[in-house]
């Protein structure tokens, strides 16, 4: 749907202890602040030291209470 939408930006990431599960952020260029985004939600959380024995549900759950604050986080 925006793949040839240069103002749509998606940025894949991974937590440091869960390799195995891929984190993606989407923004829109000129709508924020790229240096906010990577220093106060892709590096905390890449950097998080999180018990790699957590399943989806409990990393979400750290996640939201202790890096992001939001409503909803939707994952597939």
């Amino acid at each position: 749907m925006f793949g040839e939408d240069e103002s749509v930006t998606f940025r894949d990431f991974f937590c440091r202890n869960h390799p195995d599960i891929e984190f993606c952020i989407v923004f829109i260029n000129g709508m924020i602040n790229k240096t906010l985004i990577h220093d106060q939600i892709i590096k905390p959380i890449t950097m998080a030291d999180l018990d790699e024995r957590m399943d989806i549900n409990e990393l979400i759950n750290t996640l939201s209470k202790q890096i992001i604050s939001a409503a909803t986080i939707n994952y597939y």
